[in-house]
């Protein structure tokens, strides 16, 4: 499976948040209304499809697919058919989303794996349901139903086109897709220290989707020079350039110098290692108010990293991981002993202590304790 970072450069550097919003004030006033629209409108759907409808056209058009192709002609028609064979279950989305008690905005990154994997698999089911109504001669209809979707879950999906299914996220899965964009966030903003769908000055691109499509967007449109693959890693990545005025590049660097925090999974590996040298055991809960306390650090990763991200026997639910803590038994972890633990093969390969270079050098003698 190929990672796609579209938030990174090609040397794995995050992109600063002004760059970001920088992007999102110069792209399409159109797509910024019409997303507004979408999120607004999408809010509560009827059962008879109207608002679906509505918002499908608005985000159809705006996308310019109603030009020509099976949207041309036919469009109320072939919505209509796409309502009947996706409408529950869209339904049934759309009325999780108030209950889980999350923000709509970032439902994605706060509700659980198991609930995300479930509405993932939910996409791809009703993506495959629409490809008869959108698939035409010259479209295999990824596009159009990704479309259609994010303009009534436009928390969730991505709403992607030809150049980023076949150059970037390599997949006719939009499950995959998300879970890319997912990940690709959240380690964005474990960097930035910023939540990304807040960099829309203008408050139209609301949710996380509409500003990472901002973004990938933007790079769409660049030369192919731009496309750059580390085979080593299997990631892929696009540069994205700006224009860099002297007052950007002042801003920049503030936000570089914000980017200077440390790695969370850094500091998870520091905290576990000190509470260690003072008792052989602890909870989660301990190695958070230690981050919180001595590193004046409230990212809301944290409690991932240190409950499955970072521990060697949790189950394999991320793709980034490192075995620096191990489970005893709930609520109770000591530090991941490599000589001593038996480790999953799915965890083989990943790293049981961070670079030296991303550990301050008052922790570097942390580096070989077990």
């Amino acid at each position: 499976m190929i990672s796609c970072k579209i938030l990174f450069n090609e040397k794995n550097h995050a992109m600063s948040p002004d760059v970001i919003r920088h992007a999102v004030s110069e792209f399409g006033e159109s797509y910024k209304d019409a997303t507004r629209a979408v999120i607004h409108d999408s809010l509560v759907l009827d059962k008879d499809g109207d608002k679906f409808k509505k918002c499908a056209s608005l985000i159809l058009k705006n996308f310019k697919m109603t030009r020509r192709g099976v949207f041309h002609e036919h469009l109320d028609e072939i919505l209509n058919a796409c309502w009947r064979s996706i409408g529950e279950t869209v339904l049934d989305i759309r009325n999780l989303i108030p209950q889980s008690g999350e923000s709509r905005n970032r439902f994605l990154l706060w509700i659980s794996d198991h609930e995300r994997e479930k509405i993932i698999s939910d996409i791809w089911q009703m993506t495959k349901a629409l490809l008869p109504f959108t698939m035409s001669s010259y479209s295999y209809g990824l596009v159009g139903a990704s479309k259609i979707l994010f303009s009534v879950l436009p928390e969730i999906v991505l709403p992607t086109d030809n150049t980023q299914w076949k150059q970037l996220f390599k997949t006719v899965d939009l499950g995959d897709v998300i879970r890319f964009m997912i990940e690709d966030i959240r380690m964005w903003e474990d960097v930035n220290g910023v939540y990304l769908n807040k960099l829309d000055s203008s408050h139209r691109l609301t949710t996380l989707p509409s500003i990472y499509n901002v973004v990938a967007m933007k790079a769409r449109h660049r030369a192919k020079s731009d496309f750059y693959y580390d085979q080593t890693r299997g990631i892929s990545y696009f540069r994205l350039h700006t224009v860099k005025s002297k007052s950007t590049v002042e801003q920049t660097k503030k936000f570089q110098d914000k980017r200077r925090k440390m790695k969370i999974h850094v500091e998870v590996f520091i905290a576990s290692r000190i509470l260690y040298q003072n008792k052989p055991s602890f909870s989660p809960s301990e190695i958070i108010d230690f981050i919180h306390k001595k590193f004046n650090d409230e990212r809301h990763g944290i409690p991932t990293h240190v409950t499955a991200a970072c521990v060697a026997n949790a189950p394999m639910n991320h793709p980034y991981c490192y075995n620096y803590l191990w489970r005893i038994r709930p609520g109770e972890y000591r530090i991941f002993k490599p000589r001593h633990d038996p480790l999953n093969p799915e965890k083989r390969g990943f790293r049981d202590q961070p670079y030296p270079h991303d550990v301050p050098e008052k922790y570097q003698y942390l580096l070989h304790m077990e």
